[in-house]
């Protein structure tokens, strides 16, 4: 390899020789937006098996970058790399799209492509047993981002589930009685009441469902950030929910 001479690994990423080294080591930049420089031994640069940390490799979108964020320790994932994973291959991964329809059009902030920025956003931002929820903030939000998510306890992450998907012809918490004709108002497996309309149901089950989330707002409002509070404070159930 020559001085200055550009090359390419196996993923075809190119890089240039900066400097000969001494123990048959080379320092050489990726030639991309984020020109890394890194030191690699010859051999590997000869066989093009050296991997630029900026590449696109997590569905064509997310890379790991260069800090102290691993994808995997011990032969285990880690469990921050699963979840990071999993957004961009909801944002990205067109056969999920075909298998979840749901995911369609949804986007990831380009900072967050980077596992090192998501990394430190997740630890300083989460907490033990929370899961982290795009749609409370932003109702029907299709972009993850530090702006649009949150942490939210599995309690409240269930709360707030509409199965929408699954409700039928009728509002949501709605369903008609095959026996009675009348409608009843139900969420999850709470019965709120029956009810002569379907309008009168879904009121029942908003109020009911608003109620809720005020409680629980109030219960985690210690260990919830105060933009989570607020929106479970003033959350709306809508009829076309």
């Amino acid at each position: 390899m020559d001085l200055n001479g550009v090359y390419y690994n196996k993923k075809g990423c190119q890089f240039k020789v900066l400097e000969l080294l001494p123990d048959r080591k080379y320092l050489i930049q990726w030639l991309d937006n984020h020109a890394h420089k890194m030191i690699v031994s010859k051999d590997n640069a000869v066989r093009g098996a050296v991997r630029n940390p900026y590449h696109p490799s997590v569905f064509g979108q997310g890379f790991v970058g260069i800090g102290r964020h691993v994808t995997s320790a011990n032969g285990e994932d880690n469990p921050i790399s699963m979840i990071w994973r999993s957004i961009i291959q909801r944002c990205y991964d067109e056969k999920l799209h075909k298998r979840h329809p749901t995911y369609t059009n949804c986007t990831m902030d380009e900072s967050w492509k980077n596992f090192q920025v998501f990394g430190d956003w997740y630890e300083t931002n989460s907490s033990p047993g929370f899961d982290l929820d795009k749609d409370l903030l932003i109702k029907n939000n299709k972009h993850y981002s530090p702006d649009t998510c949150t942490f939210l306890p599995q309690a409240v992450n269930i709360a707030l589930v509409r199965g929408a998907t699954r409700r039928g012809e009728y509002p949501i918490g709605v369903t008609k009685s095959k026996v009675s004709g009348k409608y009843i108002a139900q969420a999850a497996k709470v019965h709120i009441g029956t009810f002569s309309s379907a309008e009168d149901a879904f009121l029942a089950y908003k109020d009911f469902k608003e109620q809720s989330l005020r409680i629980l707002a109030k219960e985690y409002k210690e260990v919830i950030s105060e933009k989570a509070y607020n929106a479970l404070l003033n959350y709306r159930v809508e009829i076309t929910d």
